[in-house]
Parts: structure tokens; C-alpha cells; sequence
């Protein structure tokens, strides 16, 4: 175990990023229990904890914190803040109380573990299918602009190309069914078959809506886009990346 009281770990305290991570967490106090917590905003100083109700502030309690996989651990905690008016939450502010190195690298493990997570799917690639240059361009001028990596291509055979490459990293395939759906359905039934975890997001402009809803319905897709589209929708319907990437040109 890392040395609590070397000057460099000192300094890495302060360092020490905030971050929402997927935990709960069991309030108590001497003579009651307060409720079972979501855990958001952690940091080795403290957490943010969304529920039913908010715990009582400016109490001292002890905070069972539990990550996924992992076993249990107790932390003394103060309550600094608490707030009710949320319409479907409450939330109450934490702060850590003589934190052990132990718990704080516990802590610290969690938050890199998030930060590394978000850090992969924003690396991975959005995979366009497009036959219209301009449309195609366009569609990966603005992923860009959101953050994410993303590249084009002109037919399903290019794309079949680029998931059979064992260096992608394709986290979502965009298939426009603007031209005639036969092709973009093949290319998403081989998705779905082949890869699974890749997320399918169909497209096709607003004179062919059916389109969207066949693929939509038959499970095919995940989500679909409108054409045209703003930049507001479009974060909204890729934003749901998922966490796990599939490495395109393995099997699942």
C-alpha cells in the first residue's frame, strides 16, 4: 500500500478528478438507517448521493459504498448539504471524514476506471453509410464537432471493408436508407448477427419515414436519425454509445 504520508502523494490528492461513477451507497447514522443512495460526482473529498430523500444535513454518518464487483467498504462522512426540490430525486452532499490511504485509492481506482471507460468510447469510431458525398461529409463534420472520430463511406461493401479491419474500432454504424432500404438492411442484418454490440442508427430523410420504422420494428436498428438533422438531435441520438466497444473484425 502506497505510503500515506509521502510529500508526492500529498500533492496527487489534490489531483485527484471528480467524476460520476456507476455506485451506491448505504447511509446510516447512530440510530437510523437514512435510505439507499446512487452515487455521482465522486472524489476522494466527497460524493453527491440522488435518492428518495435527502439525509439530514450537517450529520456525522457512515457511508457503505459499493462498487460493482467489488466488496463494501465504510466511510465516515458529514452531510453538508441536502435538497428536496428536485421533482424526481433528492440529493445530499457528502464530505469524507479522515479518508484511509486504503479508501482513497479504492476511490481513486473507480474514478479512473469511469474516466478510462468514457475516454474509449469517445476514441471509438462512428462508421457512416452514405451514397451522397455531401450528405456523408456532412454527417462526419458535425460527429467531429461533438467529439467523436468518425468516418464515411459509399456503399456496404466499403463498410463491410472497414468491419473486417482487426484495428477498428467501430462503436456505431449510421446507415442511410434514403436511396432504397434492401442494401441498408443487409448491411444491419450482418450487424446484428456479426456484431452485436455495435450500435445500429438508421437514416433517411423526412418524404420516407416508413423506413426508419421498418427498420426501427424489426429490431434491425437501435435508433433513428432524420434528415436533415440539427446538431442538438443528432448528440442526442448518438450520445448513447455503448460502454462496451466491439473491435470490428472479430465475432462476438
Amino acid at each position: 500500500m502506497t505510503n500515506p504520508n509521502d510529500p508526492s502523494r500529498i500533492l496527487d490528492r489534490r489531483r485527484y478528478p471528480r467524476s460520476e461513477v456507476v455506485a451506491t451507497a448505504v447511509v446510516f447514522s447512530e440510530d437510523r438507517l437514512h435510505g439507499t443512495y446512487l452515487v455521482r460526482d465522486l472524489s476522494a473529498g466527497g460524493a453527491c448521493l440522488v435518492g428518495d430523500m435527502a439525509a439530514p444535513g450537517g450529520e456525522r454518518v457512515t457511508v457503505l459504498l459499493q462498487f460493482p464487483g467489488k466488496t463494501p467498504f465504510s466511510l465516515q462522512a458529514r452531510t453538508v448539504r441536502n435538497d428536496d426540490h428536485h421533482r424526481k430525486s433528492a440529493r445530499t452532499a457528502i464530505s469524507f471524514i479522515d479518508l484511509s490511504a486504503e479508501d482513497e485509492d479504492s476511490i481513486h481506482e473507480a474514478i479512473m476506471n469511469a474516466l478510462e471507460r468514457e475516454n474509449t468510447r469517445r476514441s471509438a469510431t462512428i462508421l457512416v453509410v452514405d451514397h451522397d458525398a455531401s450528405c456523408r461529409e456532412a454527417l462526419e463534420r458535425d460527429l467531429r464537432a461533438l467529439g467523436h472520430q468518425a468516418v464515411g463511406v459509399a456503399t456496404p461493401l466499403e463498410a463491410l471493408a472497414w468491419l473486417d479491419r482487426p484495428d477498428a474500432r467501430i462503436a456505431t454504424v449510421v446507415v442511410d436508407l434514403s436511396p432504397g432500404p434492401s442494401q441498408g438492411l443487409d448491411v444491419l442484418e450482418f450487424l446484428g448477427a456479426h456484431h452485436p454490440n455495435i450500435q445500429r442508427v438508421v437514416m433517411a430523410d423526412e418524404l420516407r419515414p416508413f423506413r426508419l420504422d421498418l427498420a426501427l420494428r424489426s429490431g434491425r436498428a437501435h435508433k433513428a436519425l432524420h434528415k436533415p438533422w440539427d446538431t442538438g438531435r443528432l448528440a442526442e441520438t448518438i450520445g448513447g454509445v455503448p460502454a462496451k466497444v466491439a473491435v470490428a473484425g472479430g465475432r462476438d
